[in-house]
C-alpha cells in the first residue's frame, strides 16, 4: 500500500487520467476538487472530504469509505456493492434518514 502522511490535502485540485490504487488516503481532503474520471482502487479513504468535489464518472472499487464527508458529491459516481454498503448510513444521514439496526 501506498501511504500519504502528510499529503492528505487535495483541496481543489484537479486530477486527470489518475488512478489511486493501494493508497492509504485515511482523512484526506478531496473537497471541492475535480475527481471526473478518477479510479479509486482498494484504497482506504475512511473520514475523507467529498464535500462539493466533481466525481461523474469517477470509480471506486473496493475501498474503504467509512465516514466519509460528503456523500451527496457522489452523485454521477460508480462504486462497487461492497462499497455501496459502507456508504449506507453516511447517504441515509445526508438525507435525514434513520437507519435502524434489527
Amino acid at each position: 500500500m501506498i501511504l500519504f502522511p502528510q499529503i492528505k490535502r487535495f483541496r481543489v485540485s484537479t486530477f486527470e487520467s489518475t488512478v489511486f490504487r493501494d493508497c492509504i488516503l485515511a482523512k484526506a481532503d478531496f473537497q471541492n476538487a475535480d475527481l471526473r474520471g478518477v479510479r479509486f482502487e482498494r484504497c482506504d479513504l475512511t473520514g475523507a472530504q467529498f464535500s462539493q468535489a466533481q466525481m461523474a464518472g469517477a470509480r471506486f472499487t473496493d475501498c474503504a469509505l467509512l465516514g466519509v464527508n460528503g456523500v451527496t458529491s457522489f452523485a454521477g459516481a460508480t462504486v462497487s456493492s461492497r462499497d455501496a454498503q459502507e456508504l449506507l448510513h453516511a447517504l441515509a444521514g445526508a438525507l435525514g434518514i434513520t437507519v435502524e439496526e434489527d
